[in-house]
């Protein structure tokens, strides 16, 4: 590995994550490899853990490192990177059209009451919709939680069992709602990034504090009639927002 030189104007820090940078591109470093530990890093190139710190944060922020507790700092595996382009599209479209498998695994299904945010995002009067949860797969490896809130309407129009485990497990909840004779129209999104929780880190399989993106979504029908509210985290490292922007006319 290079030398860290004390008179270079780039930060110390920028330099070593530069240096592990090129080692990983250059294959010295394989997917799944353990990289050195913070003190040997110190020891080989004189530098506070501080700084070591900060190094390993840009390559983590970046994908290509994942700090396991307990365990060290690994090489990240390369996951299944979706893209999401700005459509009303499921999951499913999204992750066929790279070629992919997609999969869900359904953890609930079922009426419950909802918060008053949901309740009135779905004009549920009952202060209840249909909740769903579920891990998104794309070629077996999770790559988003979903949490999708349907007004209890839709569910009781729909064929029997169309909302069951069995039949998300299967397939698009985008198709459910439609064998209801629900129609959506457009969907109002807003994105964030967070960080994961430990619940989500553990169904993403990634660690607790892993960047993600946070995704609340509403779809409406062509009279605006709420369909489904939803929460979807996923996995920044794969999973991409991309847009089309066009100019105004002014």
């Amino acid at each position: 590995m290079g030398a860290i030189k004390a008179e270079s104007p780039t930060p110390k820090y920028r330099q070593l994550s530069e240096l592990l940078r090129e080692r990983i591109e250059q294959g010295d470093f394989e997917p799944g490899d353990r990289i050195p530990s913070e003190a040997q890093l110190g020891d080989e190139h004189r530098l506070s853990r501080i700084t070591i710190r900060q190094a390993l944060s840009d390559l983590e922020r970046d994908g290509l490192l994942e700090r396991v507790p307990g365990k060290g700092t690994f090489v990240r595996k390369r996951s299944r990177h979706v893209e999401r382009v700005t459509r009303l599209t499921g999951f499913g479209e999204n992750v066929s059209a790279l070629g992919l498998e997609p999969g869900y695994r359904t953890l609930r299904a079922e009426p419950l009451r909802v918060s008053k945010e949901i309740a009135d995002r779905l004009r549920a009067q009952s202060g209840k919709a249909f909740a769903i949860e579920r891990v998104l797969l794309a070629d077996g490896e999770p790559i988003a939680v979903q949490r999708s809130y349907v007004p209890l309407w839709i569910v009781k129009a729909a064929p029997p069992n169309a909302f069951s485990i069995a039949a998300l497990d299967r397939g698009s909840l985008y198709r459910a709602i439609a064998l209801a004779g629900a129609h959506m129209a457009r969907a109002d999104e807003v994105v964030e990034p967070g960080l994961a929780t430990r619940e989500e880190a553990e169904l993403l399989e990634t660690h607790e504090g892993a960047l993600v993106l946070r995704v609340a979504r509403t779809v409406v029908d062509a009279d605006g009639v709420p369909l489904e509210y939803v929460l979807m985290i996923y996995r920044a490292d794969a999973y991409t927002y991309r847009t089309t922007l066009y100019p105004g006319s002014d």
